[in-house]
């Protein structure tokens, strides 16, 4: 498989517009079609609106007997295993072309529902831009478009590292460290009674810690 540069895939999909280009970009599969459980729904997004009109009245203004062989002219698939996508009869193939609500979105009817292996869809326009002409998804839930990453924000800076006194070697110097330490780390942490349970704590450490340096 070839590997894409993510950045100047983005790149150039910004300038599909003003090179009066378009290209697939997203395809959601929808099985739940209750009405004809042998179809599917693919919802497919372009990068732009420019072209869908004409991809729409070019299967409306077809004579309903020829619309869904116009259908999978215009949007050929490929694929599948053990339900093969083509143009033969029985074969996984678009039937019909719709226009949505979104002016980059259509819904394309498929049928019958393929199998679980990958069907690549493409798409026969004029002013389909060839590096955006095809996408790869399959009839289950998921993500198949050009770019799936999701959305994240910057993790925030790393604290800055604690100040170290690599010459501490006994109790006393291992003590003062770790009190400084606290009071860098613990907001309004002071040293208090030599009783309370944080001072019996770094009197512990410090002592282990001057015992292994006399090691």
């Amino acid at each position: 498989m070839a590997i894409r540069n993510a950045e100047a895939l983005q790149a150039r999909a910004h300038q599909l517009a003003d090179a009066g280009l378009n290209g697939l970009k997203l395809v959601l599969v929808d099985l739940d079609v209750a009405a004809y459980p042998g179809e599917a729904r693919l919802q497919v997004f372009f990068y732009t609106d420019q072209g869908l009109d004409t991809l729409v009245s070019q299967f409306e203004t077809a004579p309903p007997a020829d619309q869904p062989a116009v259908a999978r002219q215009l949007f050929p698939l490929s694929g599948g295993q053990r339900l093969p996508a083509g143009s033969a009869t029985g074969q996984v193939q678009v039937r019909a072309i719709a226009a949505t609500a979104d002016p980059t979105r259509l819904e394309l009817t498929i049928a019958p529902i393929g199998d679980y292996a990958p069907y690549t869809l493409s798409v026969n326009a004029a002013n389909i831009d060839p590096i955006f002409s095809e996408l790869i998804f399959k009839f289950r839930p998921g993500c198949f478009g050009t770019d799936c990453a999701p959305g994240w924000d910057p993790a925030p800076p790393s604290p800055d590292n604690p100040t170290i006194d690599y010459l501490a070697k006994d109790y006393d110097s291992f003590r003062h460290t770790l009190m400084v330490a606290m009071m860098e780390r613990v907001p309004g942490w002071r040293p208090t009674s030599e009783a309370d349970l944080d001072q019996v704590l770094l009197s512990v450490f410090s002592a282990a810690a001057d015992e292994l340096s006399d090691y």
